[in-house]
This record gives structure tokens, sequence and C-alpha cells, in this order.
């Protein structure tokens, strides 16, 4: 009857699994501009070589990426990388929630309802819904992060002996040489936990010792191909840098990782405030895509207004009840507080970063307040908060990068992409996800005016004496007040070089509904 019954259960996670697969790829965004860095990965796996896509930031990530590209492109010459990152994504995600529900029910004795509804919360919030279908770092290191967590609890479950040992460290040094930052996880908030839990010292000091010379045997190994004049010490410490930003800026980025604003775009005033706000921020793919939308940006005001509603009303219900016992022995508290802490310090104005406190928020909201909820109110309010924020993630998220014709990126690429051959070469000041797309997808050589002026213009110099074409983007010939606040040097640079060549510089297509503007150069 035992074995029956484990057969059963694990049957229903396998159907589960296929199932949340199933659900983020029918959920594959036609519109990608929200993304920075994926048309880059791809791009890189695709095009670098083995040692020069060894980042110390995240050293496994690209060349694991680029060996499975060349094992499917052997049984699949026509398979795209970018598409094939997101893909591995999708698959991480969906393991990652079945993992995060089987702990929550597991470790944290949290009811096959609340459990459930949790991870429901969890696979729906906009931040981690929207990045399980993109070519990014962050979905396969959440998932060696909690990987890592369940090695844990089953340590401490089980006495911590060795065997359990050997294995959460081996987890905890994959998921630092996958993406550095998640060592504040596994190596900050794990040993913690370890040390609350009143794990024996020897046994720590042993788990440390072996994760320490995992990571540094790895990267010692990485040094040895590096080709930059830094030291060893210097090199294992790159990648990590601080960006500015003021702690409160972490707010509204916390939030819309968990209900989306994608529809806030529509609105003008609402534009103005975000640019007083985060005045180094491009807003253009966002208002792009919202305009295309102001009547369902509407109901996604309500939608959300809503969710916000019945959240305040749960707060207040269960306010005098919230007690957070135990809330520092809990290996999910001690990655949100330990992380957030981190992040308010090293970069709090930033979206992707925080997505790595995602199962952390949603493990603490479900295990302290889930209950309280239930027993205060009733279930039914739970079913509501829970039903509410998927559905307006849904209207006021994902329907709102659903078609690609809302990409700003593709539009703003379109023709170049159809007539720039590898001869040419564009400079443009549009945002990173925009240069990275046409560079992925184009043939001719791209630069950001932005950060290589002075590589483009040398580089503009080469190829109009080979007899190639150099074409100008919209954003470049007419460049943006966010570009100014944001860099005022480069910024002079550019618009001091579109006086000097004003005569020399001539509009080659004029914007439809299918392209942007595109601005030829002939150097003279």
């Amino acid at each position: 009857m035992k074995s029956r019954f484990f057969i059963v259960n694990k049957a229903a996670y396998v159907t589960v699994f296929f199932a949340l697969v199933l659900f983020y790829l029918l959920s594959f965004p036609g519109n990608r501009s929200e993304n920075d860095d994926g048309y880059f990965y791809a791009y890189a796996i695709r095009s670098y070589d083995y040692v020069s896509i060894l980042f110390p930031r995240y050293l496994l990530f690209l060349p694991t990426f680029k060996g499975l590209l060349s094992l499917v492109q052997w049984l699949m010459p026509s398979a795209d990388a970018y598409w094939l990152m997101c893909m591995v994504s999708a698959i991480a995600s969906a393991i990652s929630v079945l993992l995060f529900y089987f702990l929550l029910k597991t470790y944290f004795q949290l009811s096959t309802v609340l459990a459930r509804l949790c991870a429901i919360s969890f696979m729906c919030s906009y931040g981690y819904w929207r990045y399980a279908v993109e070519a990014e770092v962050y979905t396969v290191s959440l998932l060696f992060c909690l990987l890592t967590v369940f090695a844990a609890c089953v340590s401490v479950a089980n006495g911590f002996h060795w065997k359990p040992l050997m294995i959460t460290a081996l987890l905890a040094a994959i998921s630092v040489l996958w993406y550095k930052p998640a060592g504040v996880v596994v190596f900050v908030a794990v040993p913690i936990y370890y040390v609350l839990q009143k794990i024996a010292a020897v046994q720590i000091a042993a788990w440390s010792i072996l994760v320490v010379a995992i990571v540094l045997s790895v990267y010692a190994v990485a040094f040895q191909f590096n080709e930059t004049n830094i030291s060893f010490w210097q090199y294992i410490n790159s990648g990590i840098e601080q960006s500015p930003g003021h702690v409160l800026n972490a707010l509204p980025v916390v939030g819309s990782n968990v209900v989306s604003l994608n529809f806030i775009y529509a609105f003008p005033p609402v534009v103005q405030l975000i640019e007083q706000w985060f005045p180094g921020k491009q807003l253009v793919e966002e208002v792009y895509a919202a305009k295309q939308h102001e009547s369902l940006a509407i109901l996604a005001a309500c939608t959300g207004a809503l969710f916000i509603s019945l959240a305040l009303l749960a707060f207040w219900k269960i306010r005098r009840s919230i007690s957070l016992h135990g809330f520092l022995k809990n290996p999910f508290s001690l990655w949100l507080v330990i992380y957030t802490i981190a992040l308010l310090i090293v970069d709090p104005g930033s979206p992707e970063p925080w997505l790595m406190i995602q199962p952390a928020l949603f493990a603490v909201l479900g295990i302290y307040l889930f209950p309280l909820i239930v027993k205060h109110t009733s279930k039914q309010l739970l079913y509501a908060l829970v039903i509410v924020l998927c559905l307006h993630n849904f209207v006021g998220g994902y329907l709102f990068i659903k078609n690609p014709n809302d990409d700003y990126t593709r539009f703003q690429s379109a023709w170049l992409i159809d007539n720039a051959t590898e001869n040419d070469m564009v400079i443009s000041l549009g945002s990173a996800s925009a240069v990275r797309y046409l560079l992925y997808y184009g043939q001719a050589k791209v630069f950001t005016g932005e950060q290589q002026f002075a590589q483009a213009m040398l580089a503009a110099k080469q190829v109009h004496q080979q007899g190639g074409k150099i074409y100008l983007t919209d954003d470049f010939v007419h460049p943006s007040a966010t570009v100014q606040r944001r860099n005022a040097a480069a910024f002079s640079l550019v618009k001091n070089m579109l006086q000097q060549q004003q005569a020399n510089i001539h509009l080659l297509h004029k914007q439809n509904d299918t392209a942007a503007a595109v601005y030829q150069w002939t150097p003279q």
C-alpha cells in the first residue's frame, strides 16, 4: 500500500511538472524588451569560444549553456541559442515551483492547501513569471539555491551526517559558481541557519571548508585562461559592483516583481513621476507597449487596486496576531533578511537582482501570514488574494508583452535587420536590450554611443574606407534627456559629433508602422 502511495505521489509531481512547463511555454511573451541581457548571453554562447565566456560573476552559466547548445545543434542544427536558453529557464522554473511546494509542505508544516496557494503565488508573481521564460541566469540560480536549502533542511532533520553534508556543500558551491551573488544565500544564510540549529561547530567548519575548497579550485582553473593583468584575488572578487541608488528605490522595484506595473506606463503623469524617481532609466520601450493597450490599462488599474485592497484588509485583520517566533531559525527568513540587506547596500534600484529574494519572500508570507489569514478571516479571502494576484499579473503584465508588435526593440531594429550587411555598422543610443537584440538578429557590427563612443568613431572610419555603410538609429540622432541625465559626458560627445557632421547625415528610412527611422552617416 505504501509503495502504491509513492508511485501515485510521484506520478502527480511528474504530471504537475509537465503542466507547469506547458504553462510557461505557452506564456512566452512576444515582446521581450524588458530584458537587458538575454540576447547578449545568447549571442555570447553562439559566437564566442569557451575561454571568452568565463566571466567571474557567473563562471559556469555561459560555458554550460554553450556546451548544451553544441549538443542540441548536433541533433538539430537549426536550434536557436536564445530560445534554447528560454526553454531551459522554463524547465528550471517548473522544478523550482514543485520543490518550493514540497519544502513548505514537508519541512515547514504548511497544509497542502496553503502550500499550494503559496507555490501558485510564487509561480505567478510577475518578476518570477516573466523571467521563467527568459535567457537569464536567475531562474537556474534560484533552483540551485532552493536545492541547497532543501539539502540543508534534510541535513538538519537527519542529524547532519556526512552524506547530506557533502551534498549540501556541493550544491552550495555550484550555486556560487553559477551566480556569485547567490553566495549570500548559500554561504551566509545557510551557515547561520546551521549555527541556530545548534549543529556542531566542527561540522559547520568542515562544511564551510569544503564549499570554499570547491569554489576556489574551479576559479583557480578558470584563472589559468585569464588574459587580463590582474591577480587571482582580484579575479575572484571581480564582477560585483556597487550601483548608485537610494534605498527607497527598492520599494517600487520589489513591489513590481510581485505585482506587475506594466500598465502604469499608459498614464503620462505616472511616467513623469517615474522619470523623476529614476532619472537615468529609459522608459521608451515600456511606454511604447503600454500605449497600444490604453483600455486594458484601466482594467489593470482596477485589478491592481483590488489586490492592494484585499491585501490591506487581510493585514488589518491579522495585525494583532502576527508573531515572528522562530523567524530567524527559518532558512527562508535568513535568506530574505540577509539578501535584502546586501542589495540595499550594493544595488537597491535594479529589478533583476531582487528576483533572488522571490522564493524567500513568498515562503515567509506563506509560513507566517497565510495561516493567520485563514484563522482570523476566512480561507475565501486568501483564495481571493491569490486569484486576484494571478489575474492582475495576467491582465496588467503578460497581456502587455504578449504581442511581438508591441516590442519597441523589434520596431527600432526591423529595417536594419533586413537591410544592414556584415560590412556595415550601426551606432545607437538605445537601451541595452535594443542594442543586444540588433546584435543578435542583425548582421552589422553594433556600437552604443554611450559606452563605446570612441570605438564607434574609429570603427566608422574603417568601415567607410572599406566601402561599408554607417547607420545611425533615431535615438542617436535625437538623443533623449534621459541619456543626458545618466551620462552627461557621453551626451555632450554625441551632440558635438552631430553638430559637426550634420551635413553628412541624412534620413535614409522614414519611420512607418513597422520600423523606426534610420539615418546614414558618411564621414568626411
